[in-house]
């Protein structure tokens, strides 16, 4: 199992994705997932949503 962090903003989502590429990050556990969320949303602006998607 791998997970996706995903952004949403106004009309558009996407998933975060590795360095200087247009791959998606995958999270090998949800707690790794989660805790990059957190930085995430910690560092953006408050109309963007951060959410996690199971792969």
């Amino acid at each position: 199992m791998a997970y996706v962090i995903m952004r949403e903003e106004k009309d558009t989502v996407r998933c975060l994705t590795e360095a200087n590429s247009t791959m998606c990050k995958l999270f090998d556990t949800k707690e790794e997932a989660e805790l990059m969320k957190k930085q995430l949303i910690a560092e953006t602006a408050v109309n963007i949503h951060w959410f996690i998607v199971e792969m």
